[in-house]
């Protein structure tokens, strides 16, 4: 029996090369123009967010509603999003109120949001967050007037 020629098994082994070099070649041309699509619209997103600022203030407890009321302002020069309205217990527990509205820079918006609760004790703080892990505003219960 014979074997393959050296010449014929030198073109299969170059044919083979060039094809899973052609196949790794796609892939990470692939991988590189994601990755850095990724990395772009994070770093656009965060130099983004260094304008944003948001504040909490005017914060009641309703002793006969047992609603917490409040003001929310965007102090920042970019339009915030995702603004969700949270309450922290001293059980260690939270409602989050996710309102998912946005807000243009200067803004102030009115909230009126059902405490859970029926006494001011029972609540640690409240806490806007937003779009931004960078922009938030918190109201420690101490701050917090009762109504």
């Amino acid at each position: 029996m014979k074997g393959i020629s050296p010449i014929v098994s030198s073109v299969l082994l170059i044919a083979f090369t060039v094809t899973v070099a052609v196949i790794i070649g796609s892939w990470y041309r692939n991988l590189a123009k994601t990755s850095a699509e990724t990395i772009k619209e994070q770093t656009t997103e965060s130099l983004t967010c260094t304008y944003g600022g948001i504040n909490l203030y005017d914060v009641k407890f309703g002793s006969t509603t047992n609603y917490v009321n409040g003001k929310i302002k965007n102090t920042g020069n970019v339009v915030l999003g995702d603004v969700d309205i949270q309450i922290f217990y001293v059980n260690g527990s939270s409602i989050v109120y996710e309102k998912n509205f946005t807000m243009d820079p200067g803004e102030i918006i009115g909230f009126n949001v059902s405490s859970g609760c029926s006494s001011l004790s029972e609540i640690d703080f409240v806490r806007v967050k937003t779009n931004c892990s960078n922009v938030d505003a918190k109201v420690e219960s101490s701050k917090i007037t009762i109504t």
